[in-house]
C-alpha cells in the first residue's frame, strides 16, 4: 500500500511539473511563410490541412519536423480558402493542438512557372524544359493525358526541378509519348499540390514536303521522326487547295504512305518520294496548296505542310 501511495504522489508531481503545451503562431509573413511557437516532443512535427480534412497522409498539404521551439513552414502555394496548422507527437496522426488561418492565393500561387511547349517525338521520352524556376528542392513538372485527373495512376512522364532553372523530363514506361496534346503541371515539394496553371504539352514531328530535298528530284516528304517513329500502316497523304477543308470531295489527288519509295540508298531513314502524286504536284505553286498526312485509313491529321521548294 505505501509503494502504491508513492507511485500515485510522484505521478501527481510530474504532471504539476510538467511544461504546459503550446502552439501559436510566432509570426506570419504574409502569403509567404509561418513562424509557428510549439511545444517540442521526441518526433513532433506540424501538419497544414485544409480545414474539414481527417489526418490522414494524403491530406496534408505541407509539413515540417518541430525539432526546435520555431518552426518555419512555408504557404505561399497554399489555393485560397481555410486551412489548420496541427501539431502532432510520436511521429503519430494523434492531434495535439489545432490553430486555424486562412489564406488569399497571392501571386506565388497563381504564378505560371510552365508555358505551352511543342516538342518532337523523336525526343517525347527524356526532353529538358528550360528555363524553369528552381525555387526549391522536390518540386517538379509532371505530363498527363488532357482532362485525367493529376494523381500517381495517370502520370505518364516527370521530372524534378533542376538547380539550373531547367527540368529534364522522362517517361514513366521509357517510351516515346504519342503524337497529341498533353498537360503540363507544376508540383510543389514532392506532392500532388499545383502551382500556377496547366498548360498544354504537344507531341508533333518536324516534316516538310519540298522539291529537290538534298539533290533529290520531284516532290518529296523529308521527315526522319515521321519514318522512324510513327509510319503505320495505311498511313495516307494527300493534295488540297490551301484553303479547303480536309475532306474526301476536297481531295486533288492521294497515296498510301506505303507506295511511296526511297529515291536514294542514303534518305531511307528521311525520304519518301511519291510518283503517283508527281505530275499533279509540279503544276502548283506551293503557296496555294496544301499537302496533309492523315493516320491510318482516317481523317485524323497528324502533319500538315505547305510544298516548298529547296
Amino acid at each position: 500500500m505505501f509503494l502504491k501511495k508513492v507511485l500515485l504522489l510522484i505521478g501527481l508531481i510530474s504532471i504539476i511539473h510538467a511544461e504546459p503545451l503550446h502552439f501559436m503562431i510566432q509570426e506570419r509573413v504574409g502569403n509567404s511563410y509561418i513562424l509557428f511557437n510549439s511545444t517540442i516532443e521526441g518526433k513532433a512535427w506540424i501538419g497544414i490541412y485544409k480545414k474539414d480534412t481527417s489526418n490522414e497522409w494524403k491530406n496534408v498539404r505541407k509539413w515540417e519536423w518541430a525539432t526546435e521551439p520555431i518552426t518555419k513552414i512555408d504557404i505561399n502555394f497554399l489555393a485560397t480558402g481555410d486551412y489548420e496548422a496541427r501539431l502532432f507527437f510520436n511521429n503519430s496522426f494523434t492531434t495535439e493542438k489545432v490553430i486555424g488561418f486562412h489564406m488569399e492565393a497571392g501571386p506565388s500561387q497563381r504564378a505560371n512557372r510552365l508555358k505551352d511547349t511543342t516538342i518532337d517525338i523523336g525526343r517525347s521520352d527524356n526532353f529538358t524544359l528550360d528555363p524553369v524556376p528552381y525555387e526549391q528542392a522536390l518540386n517538379w513538372v509532371g505530363v498527363f493525358n488532357v482532362g485525367a485527373e493529376h494523381n500517381r495512376a495517370n502520370l505518364l512522364a516527370w521530372g524534378y526541378l533542376e538547380k539550373e532553372n531547367r527540368v529534364t523530363i522522362k517517361t514513366i514506361n521509357e517510351k516515346k509519348l504519342p503524337i497529341g496534346n498533353y498537360d503540363l503541371v507544376y508540383f510543389i515539394d514532392d506532392s500532388y499540390y499545383q502551382l500556377g496553371d496547366t498548360k498544354t504539352l504537344t507531341v508533333g514531328f518536324d516534316g516538310k514536303y519540298a522539291l529537290g530535298i538534298y539533290k533529290t528530284h520531284g516532290f518529296v516528304l523529308d521527315s526522319y521522326d515521321y519514318i522512324n517513329n510513327i509510319q503505320q500502316d495505311k498511313d495516307w497523304i494527300a493534295i488540297f487547295k490551301k484553303d479547303d477543308e480536309p475532306i474526301r470531295k476536297n481531295i486533288i489527288a492521294w497515296s498510301y504512305i506505303s507506295e511511296g519509295i526511297f529515291p536514294r540508298e542514303d534518305a531511307k531513314s528521311s525520304i519518301i518520294q511519291f510518283p503517283k502524286l508527281a505530275d499533279v504536284i509540279e503544276e502548283f505553286e506551293g503557296v496555294n496548296y496544301k499537302v496533309i498526312i492523315f493516320e491510318k485509313d482516317t481523317y485524323t491529321i497528324l502533319k500538315t505542310m505547305t510544298p516548298v521548294s529547296i
